[in-house]
């Protein structure tokens, strides 16, 4: 963080003396540093732990037994494994049922990625609404199976490994787009 705010830091100096304003490059100090750096991190309304705290928190994988810790904050989770023999999870935010699918893994741990997906019964969706809900939403694509019933997709990128607070702060994303488009489609 302190790297990227130094960043930034450097480019308004640099265009604050492009400009002439040798003062107010002479502003940019590190008092204003610490405050961009705060603003920086305070973007989602938690700042993030002085230096002084410690280490950054650890860093967790796509393994089956930390996602699934994480997906049954939110509700009934189990594990399971695909018809490939990888790991996978049944879980449920209810009244919803839902599939975490596991790819990039090494052994069956270690993965890179998510992908979760909630199908829904027919409920006269047409692709107008489909093509609604992707046009207008962030987060989550939707679909129509070949049996024509809705589908909603989620990936989350575990590359490197991110924080547990990280992975949980995705799955509840997950049920807000989940609930959200159960509705749009009235489900």
């Amino acid at each position: 963080m302190r790297g990227l705010v130094h960043v930034l830091t450097q480019l308004a100096m640099g265009l604050a003396l492009s400009l002439g304003g040798s003062a107010l490059a002479s502003e940019i100090t590190d008092p204003l540093l610490d405050e961009m750096e705060q603003a920086i991190a305070e973007r989602d309304g938690t700042p993030l732990p002085a230096e002084e705290d410690g280490p950054l928190p650890a860093l967790v994988t796509a393994d089956p037994e930390t996602v699934l810790a994480a997906a049954r904050l939110f509700g009934a989770a189990e594990p399971a494994t695909d018809p490939t023999g990888d790991p996978m999870i049944r879980a449920e935010i209810s009244p919803y049922s839902y599939v975490i699918f596991f790819y990039g893994c090494t052994d069956g741990t270690d993965c890179s990625s998510l992908l979760l997906r909630a199908a829904f019964a027919s409920s006269g969706t047409d692709h107008a609404q489909i093509g609604a809900w992707n046009r207008s939403k962030r987060f989550g694509t939707a679909f129509l199976d070949d049996d024509g019933d809705p589908v909603l997709e989620m990936g989350i990128n575990l590359f490197g490994g991110v924080s547990q607070r990280n992975l949980e702060d995705s799955l509840d994303w997950w049920r807000v787009v989940l609930t959200d488009f159960a509705s749009h489609i009235g489900g």
